[in-house]
Formats: C-alpha cells, sequence, structure tokens
C-alpha cells in the first residue's frame, strides 16, 4: 500500500508542478517536494516501443497497477511511468 500511495504522490505532484519534460520528483529531508532534472530519459506521452529504440531493455520491469493502467520499467539513475502504452512521466532515483 505505501508504495502506491507514494506513487500517487509522485503522478500528483508531477501533474502540480506543470508536468516539466525530463524531470523526476525527489522528496526533501523536510518532507517538500522538487522538480529535478533527468538526463536522457523520454519525454511524456512517447510510446513503450519509442522508450525501448531510444534506451534498450530495461533493468526491470514492474506490472500494471490500477485504473487506468499503470506500470515502470527501471532504468539505472530514473523510473519510466506508463499509464497504458504511453510514457506518463519519468522519475530520478
Amino acid at each position: 500500500m505505501q508504495k502506491q500511495l507514494t506513487l500517487a504522490a509522485v503522478l500528483v505532484s508531477g501533474l502540480v508542478l506543470g508536468g516539466v519534460a525530463n524531470a523526476g520528483i525527489i522528496q526533501l529531508a523536510d518532507g517538500s517536494l522538487r522538480a529535478q532534472k533527468v538526463e536522457g530519459a523520454p519525454k511524456a506521452g512517447r510510446s513503450k516501443a519509442d522508450v525501448l529504440k531510444l534506451l534498450g531493455e530495461p533493468e526491470q520491469r514492474v506490472g500494471e497497477v490500477g485504473d487506468p493502467p499503470i506500470s515502470s520499467w527501471r532504468y539505472g539513475t530514473f523510473q519510466v511511468y506508463f499509464e497504458h502504452n504511453l510514457v506518463l512521466h519519468t522519475v530520478g532515483l
């Protein structure tokens, strides 16, 4: 349950911050959230096929959860979240 709440907070905070392209959201020690540039991360709206062409196979794939279905792929320093087949957001790790 904690992971789902954290994911929801990250996704909502990304929308509140204006969906900055190639940005991740980091949580600071005081609990506040801040956008962080994630170099090499795919932009929102790209397809899974585009991400595979651009970055190759991910280190890890996390299956769909919820409705609409949200899945994610992990690439070294960032995680890419998808809604259906499109990039929703990228989060720096």
